[in-house]
């Protein structure tokens, strides 16, 4: 019995001792925070003494300390000096300060700006004109007569550089008037530019003589009408009549009489409601491109105002100016003014880029409700403008 007790008691050690072992294992594992996970004195075998310099680049985290400048330390001596602009950006000369002056912080200051309880000199700017220049230096060497010669020369240059921008100012003004961008009775026609009016009257009357001349190259005196027949003298009695309208801007076709008028609008009709589209909602899209430095162009302005003047009430009809060039908008009000025109324009250079304008006048109809669209070069004449609009509205003769 005894053997069989102590033969079960080692039994039971031999199963037993595992479970204590694993016990201890993982109590040492929960308490590993506690050791290192190399052995003791383990780094001795990994590293050694030797030192060997890398040549990879350094990455700094910290900006470093700078070193004491020699120039700074001398601030410490018992006399200061700063640097105080003269007359001459590039001549400097040191001002000595008295020590224990200024703190070290303002030291830094006056180093930069001067000393604030010296006299500072007067001096002109790099971009003043050269009489103004010899005046202060001269005045500063205490030569005031000749300091006063370099006044009156900067007083001259002054006055001939007033009268200068007023001669400029004025030829600018002048030719704006020249070319249609200003009216006759605007800022360009004061009396302070009264003088250079006869500048502006020799081109215009220039400009009249040759446009005379290239007119009598094709005229035809009385006596010269004798070898034609009646229908051909008729024939150039007209057409000398037109061009006489279509210069002073007046419209070429003229009726005497309604009954003439009514013909000729029959006849105009007609013709054009062989090219022209029609809109089946009787709408209209009328643009007509202008542009204002144009003479030529400018005579069909009395056409257009007088179409709209027509039909600017009527809902379904929409015309405006455009001028191919971008102008300012105080420019355009000032020329519907010289023109008396209650026709709105607006610049258009986007769309006459796109539609390809390039000679003015020209008027390009829309029927909106169909998309089409017709463009046309003559304007100038009134009834026909009335009539084109009627055709697109749908409106038959």
């Amino acid at each position: 019995m005894i053997i069989l007790i102590m033969f079960l008691g080692r039994f039971a050690a031999i199963i037993c001792l595992p479970v204590v072992g694993f016990a201890l294992v993982a109590t040492d594992l929960w308490a590993g925070e506690r050791k290192d996970f190399f052995e003791a004195n383990k780094a001795r075998e990994q590293f050694t003494a030797e030192v060997r310099e890398s040549t990879d680049p350094r990455i700094e985290f910290f900006l470093p300390v700078p070193k004491p400048d020699p120039e700074e330390q001398e601030l410490e001596q018992p006399v200061l000096r700063a640097v105080v602009q003269t007359s001459d950006p590039k001549a400097q000369k040191p001002l000595e300060l008295p020590p224990g002056k200024y703190s070290d912080k303002e030291v830094s200051i006056v180093t930069a700006f001067g000393d604030p309880s010296a006299e500072f000199p007067i001096t002109p700017v790099e971009s003043a004109p050269t009489p103004f220049k010899g005046m202060i230096e001269a005045q500063k060497a205490g030569e005031y007569q000749l300091a006063f010669q370099y006044a009156r020369q900067y007083v001259r240059y002054k006055r001939a550089l007033q009268d200068n921008a007023r001669l400029v100012t004025g030829m600018l003004g002048k030719a704006m008037v020249r070319e249609g961008l200003l009216p006759e009775r605007s800022w360009a026609n004061t009396e302070d530019y009264e003088d250079l009016q006869p500048l502006l009257d020799k081109d215009l009357k220039d400009a009249a003589a040759a446009k005379q001349l290239e007119q009598d190259k094709f005229a035809l005196e009385p006596e010269d009408l004798g070898q034609y027949d009646e229908q051909t003298q008729e024939l150039l009695r007209r057409a000398s009549i037109a061009e006489d309208n279509e210069a002073s801007g007046k419209s070429v076709a003229q009726p005497s009489s309604p009954e003439e008028e009514r013909a000729l609008r029959s006849k105009i009709h007609a013709e054009l409601a062989r090219t022209l589209p029609r809109d089946p909602k009787g709408l209209v899209d009328a643009y007509f491109f202008v542009r204002l430095s144009d003479q030529h162009a400018i005579k069909a302005l009395p056409a257009i105002e007088q179409l709209y003047r027509k039909w600017g009430g009527d809902k379904k009809v929409n015309i405006i100016v455009l001028t191919p060039d971008l102008i300012p908008a105080h420019v355009i009000s000032q020329f519907r003014q010289r023109y008396n025109l209650s026709v709105p324009i607006k610049s258009g250079g986007t769309l006459a880029k796109k539609l390809k304008v390039e000679r003015t006048p020209e008027a390009v109809l829309v029927a909106p409700s169909s998309g089409s669209m017709v463009r046309l070069e003559e304007i100038s004449e009134f009834i026909k403008l009335d009539e084109m609009i009627a055709v697109v509205r749908g409106e038959g003769k």
